[in-house]
């Protein structure tokens, strides 16, 4: 999976709420790259504090509530979420 990130083509998605994919139109709060693509999900607080817990601080960017993935955090998400998708 192509889940490079392109962090400021995130930040500007997630100002204007423009995702080429996302799970739903309520709060979304955790945020990736796919195919160079942003995707906006919202993950239960539970789900985010155990993908926190596995992977490295460093795969995780905080920004005003909100989440962005990036390395593997974001390779695993970006995984299942294509095969869901």
């Amino acid at each position: 999976v192509n889940s490079t990130i392109n962090l400021s083509q995130i930040r500007q998605d997630i100002k204007t709420n423009n995702f080429e994919y996302k799970t739903s139109d309520k709060e979304l709060n955790v945020f990736f790259s796919l195919d160079n693509k942003s995707v906006g999900i919202s993950l239960d607080k539970d789900i985010l504090k155990d993908l926190k817990s596995f992977f490295n601080k460093n795969d995780f960017l905080e920004e005003n509530g909100k989440t962005i993935l990036k390395g593997d955090a974001a390779n695993y998400v970006a995984g299942w979420f294509s095969e869901i998708a």
